[in-house]
């Protein structure tokens, strides 16, 4: 488990971490002006860190990066006239999911730019783990995974999940 600190100090930190959590810290690592990495050994130990008052006194921001607690991936193929709150009935999955939204896609008629429903979903999953599909009506959709840093689509085939 990672978790990321705005911080003033690498040696401010460093104390205030150890004091808290010293058995459980595999590292810590500055990034760059004013913030740091914690590696952690579990989860139980980073939410611990995160809501301890103890940062607060220094106004040290302490939290945990979103790509390190959920997944995000995109299913396409989905028929535009089923409504969220129906595939959200539905849709069934080995992960928990935690958010579903379709995508728009933007188009340009007359140099006007209109927003349209697409056939694409974004689906959040709990966790680090990807399913490799999902079952919509008892019909199997390949998940393709979304890189939540960039945006970009990676090919299923070159990842590992």
């Amino acid at each position: 488990m990672y978790i990321r600190i705005n911080l003033p100090y690498i040696s401010v930190l460093s104390k205030i971490v150890s004091e808290i959590a010293n058995a459980n810290i595999l590292f810590i690592k500055q990034l760059g002006s004013g913030k740091a990495i914690v590696k952690i050994r579990s989860a139980k130990t980073a939410n611990r860190l995160v809501i301890n008052t103890t940062f607060e006194k220094y106004k040290i921001r302490v939290f945990i990066s979103s790509y390190r607690i959920f997944r995000t991936s995109i299913v396409k193929g989905i028929d535009q006239s089923l409504s969220l709150e129906c595939l959200k009935d539905n849709i069934r999955s080995p992960v928990k999911i935690l958010e579903i939204q379709r995508l728009n896609q933007r188009m340009t008629v007359n140099h006007e730019t209109t927003y349209i429903s697409s056939r694409t979903l974004y689906i959040k999953f709990v966790r680090q783990s990807l399913s490799k599909d999902i079952i919509l009506f008892n019909a199997k959709y390949v998940v393709e995974r979304m890189c939540l840093r960039s945006g970009f689509v990676t090919c299923a085939t070159e990842w590992n999940i």
